[in-house]
């Protein structure tokens, strides 16, 4: 997982970073970075700790990967959709837009 003051560090004063193969870091605003994948930002991480979450439509195995490897929480490709694991195994449906709260 990845933090928002992990993300800062990483970043230093750059406003990018590249992470993974097409997947790059980037600074948005002061309390604000994001996970790009291609050109869908797909985890937004906010100053707060929270998390917004987001695949732009493409629900792939990368995109799964990158979920489970910077975003908190578990994700898992299920018939077409994303699967989103938490706490005691409790589950719910993956949704665009959806915002988590690192714990």
């Amino acid at each position: 997982m990845l933090t928002y003051a992990n993300a800062v560090e990483r970043l230093k004063n750059r406003t990018t970073k590249k992470l993974d193969n097409n997947t790059r870091l980037h600074r948005m605003d002061d309390k604000t970075v994001a996970v790009r994948l291609h050109d869908t930002d797909i985890i937004t991480i906010h100053s707060n700790g929270t998390y917004t979450l987001n695949t732009g439509g493409w629900i792939t195995v990368t995109t799964v990967d990158r979920l489970n490897k910077y975003a908190p929480g578990r994700f898992n490709r299920s018939k077409g959709s994303i699967v989103f694991t938490y706490g005691e195994g409790k589950q719910c449906l993956f949704q665009d837009g959806m915002q988590l709260r690192s714990s």
